[in-house]
């Protein structure tokens, strides 16, 4: 991944937050910032097919022995063909390559496609979370 890259990183990143967290604010600005740090550090990655990116995924929040894989996206036009079932094959690979023992990611419960995928890899359900806001 290049510099060139962090545009449409920051573009994907504004729309994986919209879709999958549309309740938390995000800008532009905050966009743009997470994904030049992220391509900068090389976290963040692109599947290419034919000659172009049609998914994303990051690394993230890493400890002694796990790392998250995160923020996986793919436009919808791209969807349903197998490209996020073999990028986060891939990024996950790339944890374990980093000297993680486990790869973890959190998914929609409700998101079935996501859910089927992250198995089919190797993926297996070990809790289930909730996230709340308090409003005061």
């Amino acid at each position: 991944m290049e510099s060139r890259d962090i545009e449409l990183v920051a573009k994907w990143s504004l729309e994986f937050h919209r879709e999958a967290l549309p309740f938390e604010p995000y800008s532009t600005e905050e966009a743009t910032r997470a994904s030049e740090l992220r391509v900068n550090e090389m976290r963040t990655f692109l599947w290419d097919f034919g000659g172009s990116p049609v998914a994303m995924a990051s690394l993230a929040r890493p400890t002694r022995n796990t790392i998250t894989v995160n923020g996986v996206y793919t436009p919808p036009a791209r969807r349903k063909q197998g490209h996020a079932m073999r990028l986060v094959a891939a990024v996950s690979q790339e944890g374990l390559h980093r000297g993680k023992k486990f790869c973890v990611l959190h998914t929609d419960l409700n998101n079935p496609t996501s859910n089927s995928i992250y198995q089919k890899i190797g993926y297996r359900r070990i809790a289930d979370s909730r996230n709340c806001q308090f409003i005061y």
